[in-house]
């Protein structure tokens, strides 16, 4: 949690994909980003999504989203989604939130 002033932010992780490095990192030579990003036989790297809890003024946003509970099994194998620490739910349960504490939402993408 980061805490600026009577603003509280907190980061949290919604899960892990393995995605294709050339979608990641497009025309930069695997020489270069290789080395600081660890990567498969496959060619693919681990990505994380996370979301970001606002708090300030008695108000609660959440900024993005993630993957949510949809997603067939199919599209979770392809991805090789992981939720090491469970889902956008379980976070904001943990941090004593309801979803229906939360008053905005915003998805930037």
């Amino acid at each position: 949690m980061i805490r600026i002033g009577s603003l509280e932010v907190h980061l949290i992780l919604e899960s892990t994909v393995r995605v294709d490095a050339g979608g990641a990192f497009g025309l930069v030579p695997r020489a270069l980003w290789g080395k600081l990003m660890p990567y498969d036989d496959n060619n693919t790297v681990v990505m994380t999504q996370h979301v970001l809890l606002v708090q300030s003024a008695g108000r609660r946003i959440v900024i993005d989203t993630g993957l949510g509970g949809n997603l067939t099994s199919r599209q979770i194998a392809f991805r090789k989604l992981e939720r090491p620490r469970g889902t956008l739910i379980d976070a904001l349960n943990r941090l004593g939130i309801r979803p229906e504490d939360i008053d905005l939402v915003i998805d930037t993408h």
